[in-house]
């Protein structure tokens, strides 16, 4: 399996009153859910949307303007997310010109995940060059960086990122990179014909700040709007980083079902591979994993998707080892940023700092009244569970496990 060695966040806003930012805000349970201004945004009331005070510096730190001008908004986003994380970790900086040291090139790749990106930008009418176009962050991030290794971009709606995690952990176990960066963009509320159609097919949320209704209550009524941008490090096990968390098995499948529904029977059964080849590693039963895991759900708040989540859940573990289960989610806090992994972000981060956000249970749906949530704050359980579910039956789940900084606050600015 492979380590997660880095991790960068970036969330509309900034840094909260306390200094902290990224995961480590969203770990705290700090929101970033704010009123919008209708008419710029398709008919949402509320959200979370990147203002230009949140605009990556990317032309400070000296990247070509005629690159920049070849990427739409959430292309500069994953492109400034996977460049700071670089430098964050001393991979590279601007002295040497943004490239990687020769003897890490050949053995790194870059994916870049995303549903909306491809959307944002063409050649101008007048002409212009078509190349810097077809190539895209990812491309040109590894361009400038001199990452020699897999390069491709991938587009599975709301499972992106996840499933861009999947192929890199594939590309380390055949030996084709030693590391690969991921990146992952989306900026939902600066295309207000998406909005308006996620709105039209009652799957997002018209309600408004004081209306809105968060996971798994009762009177949930479709998902808010977010923005974000990830870059996260996936290396060998071995190296000279330690590792924030560990990814201790994946699965992949598209249930072939519907674009906007979930069949609780076929997620069952991708969740419950990774679970029991995850148990058998560990020698433990199902029940012991459920005691020592936390689910991050993907929870969007639709009517449908948490009681297909639970149903699936319920399918593989039975009710009892179901309710050992602490349960939590991010998307009351962030909004769906559509195909960025928050939930990712926060597994990884968690584990490494030994926190979690939680989840409110006042107004709780009472389907699941006798479940286990988590209030928010410390956890010393071992496991992350992550499913992700993505319009048009994608479904990826993973298992993340502790790294070697487990148990206390990750140092360094990696998270």
């Amino acid at each position: 399996m492979a380590d997660v060695t880095g991790l960068k966040l970036l969330l509309p806003g900034g840094a909260r009153a306390d200094g902290t930012d990224g995961a480590a805000s969203v770990l705290r349970g700090h929101s970033r859910l704010e009123p919008l201004p209708c008419l710029q945004c398709g008919g949402a009331h509320v959200g979370a949307r990147f203002a230009g005070a949140d605009a990556p510096p990317l032309a400070e730190m000296g990247i070509d303007p005629r690159l920049l001008g070849t990427l739409g908004p959430a292309a500069r986003y994953a492109f400034a997310a996977g460049l700071l994380l670089l430098e964050e970790l001393r991979l590279l900086g601007r002295e040497g010109g943004w490239a990687l040291p020769p003897a890490l090139q050949d053995g790194s790749g870059v994916i870049f995940a995303s549903s909306l990106a491809q959307g944002e930008t063409r050649p101008s009418e007048g002409g212009g060059p078509l190349l810097p176009y077809l190539l895209g962050a990812g491309v040109q991030l590894a361009q400038l960086i001199q990452a020699r290794g897999p390069n491709c971009m991938t587009s599975a709606t709301c499972a992106s990122s996840l499933v861009a995690l999947k192929m890199a952990h594939n590309f380390l176990a055949a030996g084709d990179a030693d590391r690969i960066l991921v990146i992952a963009a989306d900026l939902p509320l600066h295309m207000p014909w998406v909005v308006s159609e996620f709105l039209r097919i009652k799957a997002a949320s018209a309600a408004g700040e004081d209306e809105v209704v968060p996971p798994f209550g009762a009177k949930r009524n479709g998902f808010v709007f977010g923005e974000g941008a990830l870059a996260i490090l996936v290396e060998r096990r071995g190296g000279e980083r330690p590792p924030l968390a560990r990814i201790a098995d994946m699965g992949i499948g598209n249930s072939a079902f519907h674009g906007t529904r979930i069949d609780p029977r076929h997620v069952a059964t991708v969740i419950e591979k990774v679970v029991k080849r995850v148990a058998f590693a560990e020698n433990i039963s199902l029940a012991a994993f459920a005691s020592g895991a936390i689910y991050i759900a993907h929870a969007s708040g639709t009517a449908l998707c948490e009681s297909a989540e639970i149903d699936a859940l319920e399918r593989v573990f039975g009710r009892e080892a179901l309710r050992r289960i602490a349960i939590t989610g991010t998307k009351r806090l962030t909004g769906h940023c559509m195909s960025v992994g928050i939930e990712d972000a926060v597994a990884v981060a968690g584990l490494a700092a030994g926190v979690f956000p939680g989840t409110p249970v006042d107004g709780l749906d009472p389907q699941f009244g006798d479940l286990l949530f988590h209030a928010g704050g410390p956890s010393e359980r071992r496991y992350v569970m992550r499913l992700s579910l993505g319009f048009g039956s994608q479904v990826v789940f993973v298992v993340y496990s502790r790294g070697l900084l487990a148990a206390r606050a990750a140092s360094g600015p990696a998270i």
